[in-house]
């Protein structure tokens, strides 16, 4: 099991060794798109993950962890390939399909395994611990690629990047076959595959604690998905170079080592107070947006992300916790579907914004809806306690 912890650790960190992230979305640009047709390459994505979340990860229940990851390696792959070669919006498409099947193979199933194996160790209750040092590991990664990457494109060609990145991804094919599923993933296979999916949902839904932290945890999902897909399209827009994304991309990846690593240290805190607090940065932060399009207003944007890093690993810690292992890949795949559903209207409204105004005014545009939830949260949180 500790094996595996090391393994994990180096999944995270080939995932984080992708040097086309920083301008996936202005390469497009570059190569004729409008920002509307952007925005359906990735909406095709995040449609491809609602449709194949929940059945991946009770794909990963039932069968097998580690080769379920393996799997996700094969699709990403697969993806990178497409775009180093695609010239037409078809390409880049079917990428974005395969990008999404590699995404829900990998999402829930690698944080189920790190779970287990760390319960298998009598080390559970580390567990925000450990998936904040995973987490940072992966962003400590992409702080270099990003930067690597952004010299790369700016001197050879963005597609160089493309094929750079190719390798890493071999090797996530080849690492969790080595892997040991621990001894608390219990197969459910005296449960059909679609009953045991309803059993899941009845479980989660009954539970009104889960449904409270659902929202919660899309609340700020949502923001930072978009933030981490078009964050570079908002930089491109107040005149920055390749290598300036790379820069930018590597400072944002320094918050998210930081914080990932030292998010358990605020699982001291009363849960209500600190989720509010981290909520109003947020907010914050994407509102300036519209009001200082400059280096200033880029700084603050990314600061403000800290509210995402606090929140997100100390409610997945309390929610693993909680679940039973036998449905833990499967609940986790619900909760990435909440998010996923309310992203699609999000982003298809973040793109219009973007297109008829400015991508200043679809940040602030998202701010206003995190705030919205916020007075929401502040309001329930001062009943209960009322």
């Amino acid at each position: 099991m500790q094996s595996n912890i090391k393994k994990i650790y180096a999944l995270y960190a080939l995932h984080g060794l992708i040097f086309f992230y920083s301008f996936d979305k202005v390469f497009l640009q570059l190569k004729g798109f409008s920002l509307t047709q952007v925005v359906a390459v990735e909406l095709l994505y995040v449609i491809t993950i609602v449709l194949l979340e929940v059945p991946s990860g009770a794909l990963s229940d039932r069968w097998s962890r580690k080769y379920v990851l393996s799997l996700s390696g094969v699709f990403f792959s697969l993806y990178i390939l497409l775009f180093a070669v695609s010239s037409n919006i078809a390409g880049f498409l079917i990428g974005s399909l395969l990008a999404g099947i590699g995404f829900v193979l990998l999402s829930g199933t690698n944080t189920s395994m790190l779970f287990d194996s760390l319960k298998e160790l009598k080390k559970e209750h580390q567990y925000e611990k450990y998936l904040g040092r995973c987490r940072a590991i992966g962003a400590a990664v992409f702080m270099g690629a990003a930067s690597i990457g952004g010299f790369i494109g700016q001197k050879y060609g963005l597609e160089i990047a493309f094929w750079a990145s190719l390798p890493s991804m071999i090797l996530v094919v080849l690492i969790p076959l080595s892997m040991t599923e621990p001894h608390f993933h219990r197969s459910t296979g005296e449960v059909r595959y679609w009953q045991h999916v309803k059993m899941t949902g009845q479980y989660l839904l009954g539970r009104p604690k889960f449904v409270h932290l659902a929202l919660l945890v899309t609340a700020v999902v949502v923001p930072m998905s978009m933030f981490d897909e078009y964050a570079q399209v908002y930089y491109a827009y107040l005149g920055v170079s390749a290598v300036g994304l790379g820069l930018l991309t590597t400072v944002a990846s320094g918050f998210d080592v930081v914080f990932n690593m030292v998010a358990f240290w605020f699982a001291r805190f009363r849960r209500d107070v600190l989720y509010g607090s981290m909520l109003l940065i947020f907010s914050t932060g994407l509102l300036l947006t519209q009001l200082l399009q400059n280096w200033t207003g880029i700084l603050i944007l990314i600061g403000s992300t800290v509210g995402f890093y606090i929140i997100e690993v100390l409610v997945m810690a309390d929610i693993n916790r909680e679940l039973p292992s036998k449905i833990r890949a499967t609940s986790e795949s619900f909760f990435s579907l909440a998010d996923k559903l309310i992203h699609i209207p999000v982003a298809l409204m973040f793109g219009f914004i973007s297109q008829k105004y400015s991508p200043a005014t679809g940040f602030s545009f998202l701010g206003l809806l995190l705030l919205s939830y916020t007075l929401y949260y502040l309001a329930g949180t001062f009943y209960r306690h009322r």
